[in-house]
C-alpha cells in the first residue's frame, strides 16, 4: 500500500451524539492561563468546563517538566491561583521550585472549588452552530461525544481545536526552530552553578544548560536545554513533529550519558526523567478575525500590550488564548505561568465584561465550520463508533453532520497501542519489512512498563522478543549507569522507541482512537484524534494492541468488561512516584477506561492516593490490570490452565503464578484451590475477534475470563505476544489472506526459532483424555486432605509445575464420578479420616451435591468452637494485599464458600451463626487476616445460590453495620480506595436479598445505577436484567416503578457458575 495519502479521505455519517456537558463556556486546554480564566469565569457565576487532553494540568509546568517560578516572573505573581501555587514552593536561587504533584492537585482544587468541571483524556475535534449554541464536539476512548456552550476557548499550545475549524489561515514556522527540553536528575553533589556547558554532540560545540534546583534535597535539580530543528513542516505535520521529538530526545541522552559519566556532580547521581512534552518556542499561527469591540479593551502585563481583539476568530463564540497566537510578544507571556495566569485573568474578565455583546454578535453571525467535502472519498467503508460513554445511560442528544476524516496513511500495519504488547509488534513489524504506523496515547512507548511506572518483571518467560528488549534496555541503562534489578523507565521509554525508529515504524504519539474504518466484516483502520487533528489511518492488518479492545470493541466485537459475574475487575493504578524516578506499588480500585466520565473520576481518585507520606508525583497513565476480554471463538479458563490444556494452534507459552489481584469469580478458589506457578499455552484462536476479520487483538484484551487471565498478563509474556502479532501480520500481508487463515504451522516454525515454542511442538499430536472407572477410583485415592488446597501455590518464582492435580480432575471429570466419590467418603467415615472426608465433600460439593454436608457443618462449627469471635487467617500464603487479593482468606472460610455451593438449607444456621460474630469495622474489613471481607461475601454467596427467604434476616442482620451499607457515591473525589471495596460488599448483600425475593435489594441495586464508580453501576444494570429479563437502562425511574408493580418477588437461585 502506499505509505502516506494526500487526497483520500473516509466519509464519517451523520449521527446523534450525547451531549456530557451545557455549559456557559467551554474551555479547550488546562494551560495555567485557562485555568487561572476558569476561576475567574465561574466566580462570576458562569458555568464552565474544562476539557483536557492529557491525564493533567498546568502543562507549561508539567507537561514539559518546567517545575519553577522564574526570576524574573518571581515579582510579578499577582493571581491567587499563582500566590498559591508559589505558597507550596520552595525558593531556591532566587526562583522558587515547586512540586509537580502540589501544582496538579492545586490545579484541579481550585477549579473543584469553583465548580468548573472537568474532562481528561479528550481531544476537539471540531464546532459546529446550532440556535444560540456553539457545540464542541470532542473524542475520547468512549468515542465521540458534545459540549454544548455559548462561547469556546481553545487555550491549546498549538491549537488543536482551530487547527480543525476553517479559522486557521496561515501556520507561520521558522526553519530554524528553537524547542526547550528538561532533563531531571536525583543525587547530584555540589551543583551550585546556574549553568553546566557540554560538548554538544551534533554541531560540535559547548552547549549551556541552565541548572534549576528541584524542591527536593539531596541534589534534585532540572538541566533546561535547547534543541534547534531546521525541518520545515511538511503536509503532515504530526509525523514531523514526531521526528523533533524524537531528535530531541537522542540529544537528551546524549547529554545525560555525558553528564553521568563524565561530569563530577553527576557521579552518584540517577537520570530520573525528561519532558513529557518539547516546548515550541517560535510558531504562530494567523487566524481570520471577527470585528473589534467598542473601545479599548487592553491591559499591559510586563510591559506588553494585551489586547482583547488579539484572542477573537471569525467565530464570536469560539476564541483562542494559546502559545500559536499571532502576536509573538503575547505568546512570549503565555509560555511562563505567572504571564500567562495575569493573560488569563485579563481575558477572562474581560470576556465578562463584554458578555451581553459576545453573545450578541454570536446571535447574527451565520458560521460554516466544517471544510469543504473532500474530492475523493474511499468508497464501501464505513466508521464504527461506541454509541456513548455509559451502556443504559440516558443522554441529551445533538446531530453532528457527515463529514470527511482525511486519511493519513496506508499501510502494511496498523498498530494501535504502543505498550507492553503494541511496542514489540511495532519493532518486529518494522524489523521485518512491513509499512507499519504505530498509534500510543501516551508521549512514548512502553504502556505500563514506562507511564504505569510498573518498572520490573514479576513472573513470564525471559525468551525471544522479550529477550531481545531487556539487552537492548541495558545496553541504554548502562548509557545513563542505571544498574538496579528495577529498569530506568527513561531508558526503557528510550531504548523502545529508538528501535523502533531504526525500524522505520511511523509511530504517532498522543493519540487515541475514536472510531474503527469496516468493510463488511473486516476492518480496514482507524479514525484517530489528537492535538495536530483527527485522521484516518488504512492498513492491510490492523494489530489491537490497546490492551483495552477499542478497535475491536468499536467494530462490533463481543466482550466482556471484567468478570462475567460482576464486572469486578483486578485493580488499577495512576502510578505513585515516591522520589524523582522511583516508583511504589499503587494498584487498587476499579475503572471502566470505556467510559470517560469515570477514567477521568480514576484519575481525580488516583491523583490523591498515596502511602503515609506525601509522594513526589503521580503518573500520567491510568495503568489497568484487567479491562475488556475480547470474545473469539473459544475463551479461555482457569480450568484450561488447571488442566494445562494443549493447543494445536499454540502461538506463546506465559508463565506465572495465579496473580490474581483483585476478587476472584471462580470456584476453584472458592474451594481453597489457589493454583500453582504454571506454564500455559496460548492458542492462536485467542487472538481472533469472533466475527472479525483482518485484526489480530494481543495484549491484555484477549480471549480469556477474568479468572483465566489472572496468570496470563504477566509484562515478559505479553512483549512475546506482540511480537507473534506482528508476525502473524507478516503472513497474512504476504500470503494476502485474512489473519484467521494463515498457516498456523508456518507460524510456529518460525516461532521455534525466535525461542518462543519449544522444538518440535507444531508436530506433537494431542488427543483427548478419558478416564476408566479404574483410574476414577485411584483418582480419589488421591484426595487425601494431607495438605490444603492453596498450598499448591507455595513455590519460589522459579519453580514451574507440570504435574495432574487431582482435585481438578475429579471435578471436570462429569457426574459419572459422584459414586466414586460417595464411596471414598463413606470409606473415611468409617476409618475416621478427617481431613479425607472434608476433601471429598469439597469435591462433591463442587458437583452441587450435598451428600458432604453434615461433614462441612461439623468441621465449620469445631472451627468456629474454636475462637472466642470468627477464626482469622493463619495460613501462609504469598504475594498477599488488602482483602480481597490472592484468594487469602482464614481456612473456615473457604469450607463456608464450599458449603454455598450445594444449595443446602441447612447451612441457614451456619450463616446465622456467622453473622451473629462479624464485626465489619473499617480496620477489620481492611486486616489480611482477619477476614472480614470474605466472611460477609462467603455467607452472600451461599444465599444467592439457596436463595430462600429464610434468609432474609441474615442478611438484614449484615446491614445493620454501617460500613456495609449506604456505600453509594454519586458523585465527588475519594481518597480512600477502600470504600469501594465497601461498595462491592453493599451490592453482594443487595443481589443476595433480591435472590430471595426481598424488594429492599432491587431498591439497593436501582440505587447503584447512579453510581459514579462506572463498573459498579454496571454490575448492579446487569444483575437487574438476569433478575427480571427486562433492560430499562439506567433509568432509576422506570425501574422503581417497574419493582413497585410486580407486587410479589419470586426465588430466584443464581446458576452461573465461572471457570468450570
Amino acid at each position: 500500500m502506499n505509505n502516506h495519502s494526500t487526497n483520500a479521505h473516509i466519509h464519517l455519517d451523520q449521527k446523534k451524539l450525547p451531549i456530557l456537558f451545557d455549559v456557559d463556556v467551554a474551555l479547550v486546554g488546562g494551560s495555567i492561563a485557562s485555568v487561572t480564566m476558569a476561576l475567574e469565569l465561574a466566580k462570576a457565576g458562569k458555568k464552565v468546563v474544562l476539557i483536557e487532553s492529557r491525564t493533567y494540568l498546568g502543562r507549561e509546568i508539567t507537561a514539559t517538566l518546567r517545575p519553577w517560578i522564574s526570576e524574573k516572573a518571581v515579582d510579578h505573581i499577582n493571581t491567587d491561583l499563582i500566590k498559591k501555587i508559589a505558597a507550596d514552593g520552595i525558593g531556591k536561587n532566587n526562583e522558587i521550585a515547586l512540586s509537580m504533584d502540589k501544582v496538579k492537585l492545586t490545579l484541579e482544587e481550585e477549579l473543584f472549588e469553583q465548580g468548573v468541571e472537568m474532562l481528561y483524556a479528550s481531544y476537539p475535534l471540531a464546532t459546529f452552530k446550532k440556535g444560540e449554541k456553539q457545540y464542541l464536539e470532542i473524542g475520547n476512548k468512549s468515542g465521540r461525544q458534545l459540549v454544548s456552550a455559548s462561547v469556546v476557548i481553545d487555550t491549546t499550545e498549538n491549537a488543536s481545536l482551530l487547527r480543525q475549524t476553517n479559522e486557521v489561515m496561515v501556520e507561520q514556522v521558522e526553519s530554524d526552530k528553537k524547542i526547550r527540553f528538561s532533563i531531571e536528575f536525583y543525587r547530584t553533589e555540589g551543583l551550585t552553578n546556574e549553568y553546566i556547558s557540554i560538548l554538544n554532540t551534533n554541531e560540535k560545540k559547548t552547549q549551556p544548560l541552565k541548572v534549576h534546583q528541584g524542591y527536593l534535597d539531596r541534589g534534585h535539580v532540572i538541566l533546561e536545554g535547547e534543541f534547534i530543528s531546521s525541518k520545515l513542516y511538511s503536509q503532515d505535520p504530526f509525523a514531523d513533529r514526531m521526528e523533533d521529538e524524537f531528535q530531541a530526545k537522542k540529544e537528551i541522552f546524549n547529554i545525560s550519558e555525558y553528564l553521568l559519566h563524565e561530569h563530577q556532580a553527576f557521579s552518584n547521581a540517577y537520570l530520573a526523567a525528561t519532558s513529557f512534552e518539547l516546548q515550541d518556542v517560535n510558531r504562530q499561527m494567523k487566524c481570520k478575525q471577527t470585528e473589534n469591540f467598542k473601545g479599548n479593551i487592553s491591559t499591559e502585563i510586563n510591559g506588553v500590550k494585551v489586547d482583547l481583539n488579539k484572542f477573537q476568530t471569525s467565530n464570536p463564540s469560539i476564541w483562542y488564548l494559546g502559545e500559536y497566537i499571532e502576536d509573538e510578544t503575547i505568546a512570549e507571556l503565555l509560555f511562563d505561568p505567572v504571564m500567562g495566569s495575569r493573560v488569563g485573568s485579563f481575558v477572562g474578565l474581560a470576556i465578562l465584561e463584554n458578555w451581553e455583546e459576545i453573545l450578541e454578535k454570536t446571535s447574527n453571525k451565520t458560521i460554516t465550520e466544517h471544510p469543504s467535502k473532500a474530492n475523493y472519498v474511499i468508497p464501501g467503508v464505513r466508521v464504527k463508533e461506541q454509541p456513548q460513554p455509559q451502556n443504559g445511560r440516558i443522554y441529551t442528544k445533538e446531530i453532528v453532520e457527515e463529514r470527511q476524516i482525511p486519511i493519513l496513511h496506508q499501510s502494511d500495519v496498523l498498530i494501535v497501542g504502543g505498550g507492553t504488547s503494541g511496542a514489540t509488534a511495532g519493532i518486529v513489524s518494522g524489523r521485518e519489512g512491513l509499512n507499519t504506523v504505530l498509534l500510543e496515547m501516551n508521549p512514548g512507548l512502553g504502556g505500563t512498563a514506562t507511564f504505569g511506572a510498573v518498572d520490573s518483571y514479576w513472573f513470564g518467560r525471559r525468551v525471544g522478543f522479550n529477550q531481545w528488549i531487556t539487552e537492548r534496555v541495558n545496553q541504554m541503562q548502562e548509557r545513563v549507569r542505571h544498574y538496579s534489578p528495577k529498569w530506568n523507565i527513561e531508558a526503557k521509554m528510550y531504548a523502545l522507541w529508538n528501535e523502533a525508529y531504526k525500524a522505520g515504524v511511523q509511530p504517532y504519539f498522543g493519540s487515541i482512537v475514536i472510531g474503527t474504518i469496516m468493510e463488511n466484516k473486516r476492518v480496514r483502520g482507524v479514525v484517530a484524534t489528537s492535538r495536530w487533528g483527527t485522521f484516518a489511518i488504512l492498513a492491510n492488518t490492523v494489530i489491537d494492541a490497546t490492551g483495552d479492545g477499542d478497535v475491536a470493541a468499536f467494530a462490533g466485537a463481543e466482550y466482556v468488561y471484567g468478570s462475567q459475574r460482576d464486572h469486578i475487575v483486578m485493580w488499577y493504578s495512576l502510578a505513585q512516584f515516591a522520589k524523582p524516578g522511583r516508583s511504589q506499588n499503587n494498584f487498587t480500585s476499579a475503572v471502566d477506561v470505556s467510559n470517560i466520565m469515570d477514567y477521568t473520576r480514576a484519575i481525580l481518585d488516583g491523583r490523591r492516593r498515596k502511602r503515609k507520606r506525601d509522594v513526589h508525583d503521580h503518573g500520567i497513565y491510568v495503568a489497568s490490570r484487567e479491562t475488556r476480554h475480547v470474545l473469539g471463538e473459544y475463551v479461555m479458563t482457569l480450568t484450561d490452565q488447571l488442566r494445562q490444556r494443549k493447543w494445536d494452534d499454540v502461538v506463546n507459552i506465559h508463565f506465572s503464578n495465579h496473580d490474581m489481584k483483585g476478587k476472584n469469580g471462580a470456584d476453584w478458589m472458592h474451594l481453597g484451590l489457589i493454583p500453582p506457578n504454571l506454564e500455559i499455552e496460548i492458542p492462536y484462536r485467542l487472538l481472533l475477534p469472533k466475527g472479525l476479520e483482518g485484526i489480530i487483538v494481543t495484549g491484555k484484551a484477549i480471549s480469556a475470563t477474568h479468572d483465566g487471565f489472572a496468570a496470563i498478563r504477566m509484562q515478559a509474556d505479553l512483549e512475546n505476544l506482540g511480537g507473534v502479532s506482528a508476525l502473524a501480520a507478516k503472513q497474512s500481508i504476504q500470503n494476502n489472506v485474512p489473519p484467521s487463515q494463515i498457516d498456523i504451522r508456518q507460524l510456529q516454525k518460525r516461532l521455534v526459532l525466535e525461542g518462543l515454542l519449544p522444538t518440535g511442538i507444531e508436530e506433537r499430536a494431542i488427543s483427548s483424555e478419558y478416564y476408566q472407572d479404574s483410574e476414577l477410583e485411584e483418582l480419589v485415592e488421591q484426595l487425601t486432605g494431607e495438605e490444603p488446597l492453596y498450598m499448591y501455590a507455595d513455590m519460589e518464582m522459579e519453580e514451574v509445575y507440570k504435574d495432574k492435580i487431582p482435585i481438578v480432575e475429579i471435578c471436570t471429570v462429569g457426574e459419572r464420578i459422584l459414586p466414586f466419590l460417595e464411596k471414598g467418603l463413606d470409606q473415611a467415615i468409617q476409618n475416621n479420616d478427617i481431613k479425607r472426608q472434608v476433601a471429598l465433600a469439597q469435591a462433591l460439593a463442587m458437583y452441587e451435591s450435598s451428600y458432604g454436608v453434615p461433614i462441612l457443618i461439623d468441621e465449620i462449627e469445631k472451627e468456629l468452637d474454636r475462637y472466642e469471635g470468627l477464626p482469622i487467617r493463619d495460613n501462609v500464603i504469598r504475594h498477599t494485599q488488602l482483602p480481597p487479593d490472592q484468594g487469602a482468606m482464614p481456612d473456615v472460610v473457604y469450607l463456608l464458600y464450599t458449603l454455598g455451593m450445594t444449595r443446602d438449607e441447612r447451612s441457614i444456621d451456619i450463616w446465622k451463626r456467622i453473622v451473629s460474630q462479624i464485626d465489619p469495622s473499617e480496620e477489620s474489613l481492611k486486616d489480611m487476616f482477619t477476614g472480614t471481607f470474605y466472611y460477609v461475601d462467603a455467607v452472600c454467596y451461599g444465599i444467592e445460590r439457596l436463595a430462600t427467604k429464610g434468609c432474609i434476616t441474615i442478611l438484614e442482620a449484615l446491614y445493620t453495620h454501617k460500613n456495609l451499607r449506604d456505600q453509594l457515591r454519586q458523585s465527588g473525589i475519594v481518597a480512600d480506595y477502600f470504600k469501594e471495596r465497601q461498595a462491592m460488599l453493599d451490592l453482594a448483600i443487595a443481589r443476595a436479598l433480591a435472590r430471595c425475593g426481598d424488594i429492599r435489594g432491587y431498591r439497593v441495586l436501582i440505587n447503584y445505577l447512579k453510581d459514579a464508580r462506572a463498573l459498579l453501576a454496571e454490575q448492579a444494570h446487569t444483575e437487574l436484567r438476569r433478575l427480571t429479563t427486562e433492560d430499562f437502562g439506567k433509568n432509576v425511574q422506570e425501574w422503581n416503578s417497574y419493582v413497585s408493580n410486580q407486587g410479589e418477588f419470586p426465588e430466584q437461585p443464581l446458576l452461573l457458575k465461572l471457570d468450570i
